[in-house]
């Protein structure tokens, strides 16, 4: 994992109630036990950090760990 997943990964473990390994492919729901306000928490810390906006319905998009990592890395390529 580089730099930037790592600390995404950090943000969700924060946000969530799991304790084992956070795998790319994990399901925020079904894997990590995420519901919608954790979701909601895990969100304006990663706006917070990255200083990235979630818009509209974007957060419905994101169902795993590699589905938030994607969006955070094209949301910061859009600021360049």
């Amino acid at each position: 994992m580089d730099s930037l997943e790592e600390r995404i990964v950090a943000i969700i473990r924060k946000n969530c109630c799991y304790g084992g390994l956070i795998l790319p492919t994990d399901n925020l729901k079904n894997d990590l036990g995420m519901d919608s306000l954790d979701k909601m928490a895990m969100i304006i810390d990663i706006e917070g950090k990255f200083n990235v906006q979630f818009v509209g319905e974007d957060d419905e998009k994101l169902n795993t760990v590699e589905d938030v990592i994607d969006y955070v890395r094209a949301e910061i390529r859009v600021q360049k």
